[in-house]
């Protein structure tokens, strides 16, 4: 029997089979009344309908991040390009030194034709405006009657007031050429930083527009919108899920809202469905079995090849009728009935009865290896014959014996003649195949075989 288990599942991988499990998860608030089919629906519908809901909260943030970096790279740019308007080689920072300067030579020149004494180039020094500052470069100018002129005296004075305001404006004005450059670097490298954050961020909003793209860009591809699409299917009503869309709350369609359970519906437990596809899977391996057997050691299923051959046709018609029931393509080119006779009876009936029947045929077949294998013939050891004692050659005694004492003589040469001993058959009997010990090794080598061939194919 254990090696009868390593050569099933052997076989169970060579075809690619592996457990069957129920294909969703429970959902334990919706009630038994609803279908399979709708279960399923609800439930991809939530997984889809919460991933647009990250999308869209992850586009809405994108765009936020991606106003802020347009807003912060063309700040850098205005202020650049305004450093530069000033600074530029064609700036206006020349032009307004020199403007200052000139209306502070005019001052000067005001100051000079009213009389002061103070030369130009220590008023351009000046940069305190108090009266006594301003009164030290004050020259009372008389007339020639010998009288003081006031006026010229108070023009000095307003002109010395607008040469000490200038020199103030100049200096604070007037930029070293390090300070320019050092400046303007500084600025470009803002500028630069501002750049790469908004290239960057105009991709991450390319990015989540196409996360929401992918979900909704329509019914055939866009994932929430075809499981929208199916959970309309299975009676859900479009205004539903249009109101909790508007509204963003989903519970609006679940929590009060019941759909109705389309009345064609024929459904199968999931416990049913995953007993018949187990049922299924171990009628496939037993098949593939003897199959296998039939190729690599017929001789050793000779005896009951027929029999095995009306029992795999049986379990194949089987398979082909509970896949067609499950919904899936035969894996097996043979012509079902498909319960025609049996139209009053639910899926989970027929498919309850199928899994009794593969089960059956299954162990049938199964019965009849094991069966096959108890009944090998046994081997046989041959002993080496023994020749009868030859007559001393002076012995002529024995042919004028009577016929009778012949006779008796006759059957003691028998017991010394050729003798087979039948050795009893052990549990490792040979079926055939040199080093190969049993069924359960043939199907074990059988499986192995195949799972090669599978690989090479």
């Amino acid at each position: 029997m254990k090696r009868n288990k390593i050569a099933a599942g052997a076989l169970a991988l060579a075809l690619g089979l592996g457990a069957v499990a129920p294909s969703f998860a429970a959902d334990t608030k919706v009630s038994a009344e609803y279908t399979y089919d709708y279960k399923e629906a609800k439930n991809k519908f939530i997984e889809k309908w919460n991933a647009l809901r990250a999308a869209e909260k992850a586009l809405a943030k994108a765009e936020e991040n991606e106003a802020a970096a347009k807003a912060a790279y063309e700040a850098a740019l205005k202020a650049l390009n305004d450093f530069e308007a000033v600074y530029g080689d064609n700036g206006s920072y020349i032009t307004t030194l020199e403007r200052y300067k000139k209306e502070r030579y005019r001052h000067i020149d005001t100051y000079v034709k009213a009389g002061g004494q103070t030369p130009g180039t220590e008023l351009v020094k000046i940069e305190s405006e108090d009266v006594d500052t301003i009164g030290k470069h004050v020259t009372e100018v008389s007339t020639e009657d010998g009288i003081i002129d006031k006026t010229k005296a108070e023009t000095q004075a307003e002109a010395v007031k607008d040469i000490v305001a200038l020199n103030l404006r100049i200096k604070e004005f007037t930029k070293e050429d390090g300070w320019i450059q050092n400046q303007r670097a500084n600025l470009q490298a803002e500028l630069t930083r501002r750049q790469g954050d908004y290239n960057e961020a105009q991709n991450a909003r390319q990015a989540a527009e196409n996360a929401v793209e992918k979900l909704t860009n329509d019914a055939k591809t866009g994932e929430y919108d075809k499981a929208k699409k199916e959970l309309i299917k299975e009676g859900v009503g479009v205004d539903v899920i249009n109101r909790a869309e508007k509204a963003g709350d989903i519970t609006l369609i679940f929590k009060d809202v019941k759909p109705a359970k389309p009345v064609e519906k024929d459904e199968i437990k999931p416990e049913t469905r995953a007993a018949l596809e187990k049922a299924i899977l171990d009628a496939k391996i037993q098949i593939k079995a003897v199959e296998t057997l039939k190729k690599t050691t017929p001789k050793t299923i000779a005896g009951v090849v027929d029999k095995l051959d009306k029992l795999v046709k049986e379990a194949e018609a089987t398979i082909k009728m509970s896949e067609e029931l499950l919904g899936k393509k035969a894996a097996f080119n043979v012509v079902s009935t498909a319960y025609a006779a049996d139209e009053e009876k639910s899926a989970e009936e027929k498919a309850k009865e199928l899994t009794e029947k593969l089960n059956e045929k299954t162990k049938e077949i199964e019965d009849t290896l094991k069966e096959n294998e108890a009944n090998q013939p046994a081997e046989e050891e041959t002993k080496p014959e023994t020749k009868p004692e030859e007559k001393p050659a002076d012995d002529k005694k024995d042919e004028e014996k009577p016929a009778e004492d012949k006779k008796e003589d006759k059957k003691e040469e028998k017991t010394t003649t050729t003798t087979k001993v039948v050795k009893k058959a052990g549990n490792n009997a040979k079926t055939g195949i040199a080093g190969v010990a049993g069924v359960a090794g043939v199907l074990a080598a059988a499986s192995v075989a195949y799972a090669a061939s599978k690989k090479n194919n």
